[in-house]
């Protein structure tokens, strides 16, 4: 039996016979009801890390007060087009979480129909194998389930991505060039698809068309031209340059981030299964095809662009490339011998799930990656709801995010905002054990997925880590009792996050 008929039960030859309007509607239904199922207990999940430090209120400065550029929160590079059509659903709804989450769901969904009809159209030059099953790798990923309800940019740009490839493989110019425009004002990241669409057609000869990927660089370049007329920064915010375009340019973080991003991309995750896939793909030339070498050229692109740019080494910054990984896959798993053929899938759609849950504990791990992010917020607010009722009138210190979900009700932990919480950027040593004068209440709490990460326990490692990648050893409980006289009161644990309160 072909690995096709046993995922796909002839779903993509139906597609492919059919283009009517009917066919799209009822893919991106089907997508759409997966998504908001598998999601329906989560709707609530408070708003995390950078959703509360800058997403949300970017959007809420623009629902409240029509400001464009935040207010709130400092600005940076970041385009408009996600928080502005947040601000439109509050406009209909009022602003929640829940509508927020909705939202992105929705965007979800037609990222993840884009991504079917880009494997449709790879597989088939490919000899016709099971899209179906891409698709079902992308949707079992952990890191697109947890970004399919985040108000972030990384999945939303995944989305216009696979759009935009499509629609230029099927040679449909207009569509591609408003997918691409889309794309570059969800994030400015996606200028890269225009641009290589551009030097591709370049390549071919076809010069008149180049020049249709000329638009959507001028709709970027105009956003950053009106930012630097605002706020007096190319990008926004000088902090947000440094961080972001100079950091990460030093050779040992370049390395690093290289390390990270094809370990990520072919080994986490249970990722090395479908890796011997395209391993085996590649062997029997089943990506020499002109759809094949443009995603491939695209795919590497985008994995170097985000090593050279971005200080933080997220994951997240991979989304746009999965589609074409898990096509690749799914071609390479149906070039093999039975029962491997139906046992690889299998194999990688059940470690994709534990991963949902289960992060390697070999080195930290980007809490957003999986469902480490919901016991993240679920502990968190658990936390904000007992020092609500218990020290509202008490001077709390503790570290970002923290201590914005405990002034910020509208971020979903809080009903009313603490007015004396002292902020803390991390927890390192020095600054939490020089407090004057010292705090009443100190909150603690995890900051990884796997706090316990055993790869930074070996000393060379941990002094690299620590010189370039800004690791450090955080202060612990005992050390915030010895030195300002107070005990632990309450543990709030979810598996490996957790938070600490210390009072008198």
């Amino acid at each position: 039996m072909k690995l096709a008929g046993v995922f796909s039960y002839d779903a993509e030859s139906e597609f492919r016979r059919s283009g009517r309007p009917e066919t799209y509607l009822f893919f991106a239904a089907a997508f759409t009801a997966i998504l908001f199922l598998s999601h329906a207990g989560l709707l609530s999940t408070p708003y995390f890390w950078d959703e509360a430090g800058y997403f949300a209120p970017a959007a809420l400065d623009l629902f409240h007060g029509g400001h464009w550029i935040p207010t709130t929160t400092p600005p940076n590079v970041h385009p408009p087009l996600v928080r502005a059509l947040l601000a439109l659903l509050w406009q209909l709804t009022g602003p929640s979480i829940e509508s927020a989450r909705a939202l992105m769901l929705l965007l979800a969904a037609f990222g993840v129909l884009g991504a079917f009809l880009l494997a449709i159209e790879l597989c088939r030059t490919a000899g016709g194998s099971p899209a179906f099953l891409a698709v079902l790798f992308l949707m079992g990923s952990p890191l697109f389930f947890t970004q399919a309800m985040m108000i972030q940019l990384d999945m939303p740009a995944m989305a216009f991505t696979a759009w935009a490839l499509f629609l230029y493989l099927r040679g449909r110019l207009v569509l591609c060039v408003a997918a691409c425009v889309l794309l570059v004002l969800a994030k400015e990241t996606g200028a890269l698809v225009p641009l290589v669409l551009g030097l591709w057609s370049a390549g071919e000869k076809r010069f008149r068309l180049a020049m249709w990927f000329l638009p959507p660089l001028g709709v970027l370049a105009a956003w950053i031209v009106y930012l630097h007329l605002m706020t007096g920064q190319w990008l926004g915010d000088a902090e947000f340059a440094e961080y972001n375009v100079i950091y990460p340019l030093h050779p040992a973080r370049l390395i690093s981030a290289l390390v990270r991003r094809a370990v990520f991309l072919f080994v986490e995750n249970f990722h090395w299964i479908g890796t011997v896939g395209v391993a085996a793909g590649w062997r029997l030339g089943l990506f020499r095809s002109r759809g094949w070498r443009l995603a491939g050229i695209f795919a590497i692109l985008h994995t170097g662009a985000v090593c050279v740019t971005g200080g933080a080494i997220l994951d997240r910054y991979l989304l746009p490339v999965l589609p074409v990984y898990y096509t690749a896959v799914a071609v390479g798993f149906s070039a093999l011998q039975p029962p491997a053929r139906l046992v690889a899938p299998l194999a990688l759609l059940a470690g994709l799930f534990i991963s949902l849950f289960w992060s390697p504990p070999f080195w930290p791990a980007p809490l957003d990656n999986n469902l480490a992010m919901v016991r993240f917020t679920d502990v968190h607010r658990q936390a904000a709801e007992f020092l609500e009722t218990h020290y509202s009138g008490r001077r709390i210190v503790t570290a970002w995010p923290m201590s914005i979900e405990l002034t910020h009700p509208e971020l979903g932990y809080v009903r009313a905002a603490l007015r004396s919480v002292q902020e803390l950027p991390d927890f390192r040593r020095a600054p939490a054990l020089s407090l004057d004068p010292p705090p009443a209440v100190f909150v603690l709490f995890s900051r990884e997925a796997n706090p316990r990460a055993t790869i930074f326990r070996e000393p060379l490692l941990k002094a690299f880590a620590g010189r370039y990648l800004q690791f450090y050893v955080p202060v612990d409980g005992a050390e915030i009792q010895r030195r300002y006289g107070l005990r632990q009161v309450i543990r709030f644990e979810s598996w490996d996050q957790w938070v600490e309160i210390y009072g008198p």
